[in-house]
This record gives C-alpha cells, sequence and structure tokens, in this order.
C-alpha cells in the first residue's frame, strides 16, 4: 500500500532521501554514510585501519567506529575505537573549506 507521502518517495535514491536533513553541513551527510559503512562491513573498517597504519608492524586492531552525535568542535567526525576503547584512528570532513 502505498500512502499519499510516499509517491515521491518511489524513485529516490537513500541519499537523495537523507539530503534534506542535512543542509546545514552538506559534508554531515557524508559523515553518517561512512560511518554506516565502517560499522556494518569489516572489509572497509580493515582497510581503513591498514591504510591508516600502513607501514606500521602490529598495527593495532580497529573494533568499531562511531561519529560525533553532535557538532562539537573538540571531538572528531568519526573515530576508530580499539578493543580497549581508545580512538586509534581519527577522520575530520572537510568538504568545500579554504
Amino acid at each position: 500500500m502505498i500512502h499519499e507521502g510516499d509517491v515521491g518517495l518511489k524513485n529516490r535514491t537513500l541519499l537523495e532521501s537523507m539530503s534534506g536533513l542535512f543542509r546545514d553541513k552538506p559534508e554531515n551527510i557524508v559523515v553518517a554514510g561512512l560511518t554506516h559503512i565502517l560499522r556494518n562491513s569489516p572489509v572497509a573498517r580493515d582497510v581503513l585501519t591498514e591504510h591508516a597504519f600502513a607501514g606500521i608492524k602490529d598495527s593495532p586492531q580497529v573494533t568499531w567506529y562511531r561519529s560525533q552525535e553532535f557538532e562539537d568542535s573538540t571531538r572528531p567526525d568519526i573515530a576508530g575505537v580499539d578493543e580497549h576503547g581508545s580512538e586509534i584512528v581519527l577522520i575530520e570532513a572537510n568538504f568545500g573549506q579554504d
């Protein structure tokens, strides 16, 4: 059953449907998408961790990734956390800024 409000959403992608939520800071949609991928894909997590620690013998392993829950200039957009709860990979997304 299609509701009246759903008609316009039928042919839109997930990102198109969400983009209106992030109008004030477009990089937030990238952060939300990347965090989702890193939380749900062990392969993506491993590749990013290997890249972050390229050339380091016995590099630490990221157990999970988290994003900042609210605008806080002291926290990175995405943090990779090890099994001890330490942030070992930090990602800051800045698009269109000089």
